[in-house]
């Protein structure tokens, strides 16, 4: 079973073949083959069985489900991807890489263990403070949309767009 959650509602699929559309305010699920329980996001205590042939429009304050024409379902399955759960996954796994890549607001490269005092013999130290709450001790020098910092750990690349405060270290 896999799961899949929308600002409208939660779904548990365990059908083989659908067609999930959401937006930040709408979203639905057509099935084509198997079966989906859905938890609308107002009460999440009542569940709704859709089998294959039926559809879920939803918002945030209704649901509302509907048998699919064999039209309906043609035009579908001509203009848009139906899912499988092995390529649902795949999308899943996709999309929380993609998502951990972004949560990384920093790259970090090996080097030799350096100290504080050989890094202050290169230069003045500063204090960067990202918007997550990082405090790195280094020398920086900007370049393009980043600052790329050495600290006694190693080179540290930071999206400026991620730095919230630079400081004289003392």
């Amino acid at each position: 079973n896999y799961h899949v959650e929308t600002s409208s509602f939660r779904a548990r699929i365990t059908g083989t073949r659908f067609l999930l559309k959401s937006n930040d305010k709408d979203a639905s699920i057509t099935l084509e083959e198997g079966q989906v329980v859905v938890n609308h996001s107002v009460d999440n205590n009542s569940e709704i069985q859709l089998n294959a042939g039926e559809k879920i429009d939803a918002s945030p304050e209704n649901i509302h489900k509907e048998k699919v024409t064999s039209s309906e379902l043609d035009s579908v399955r001509k203009s848009a991807e139906l899912l499988t759960v092995s390529s649902f996954h795949e999308r899943v796994a996709r999309v929380k890489s993609e998502k951990r890549a972004r949560k990384r607001r920093f790259v970090r490269k090996k080097q030799s263990a350096i100290t504080l005092e050989d890094l202050k013999k290169q230069g003045r130290l500063s204090i960067i403070e990202t918007i997550d709450g990082r405090r790195i001790v280094g020398l920086f020098r900007a370049k393009n949309d980043s600052m790329i910092i050495r600290t006694t750990s190693g080179t540290i690349t930071v999206k400026s767009a991620d730095v919230k405060r630079v400081s004289p270290y003392e």
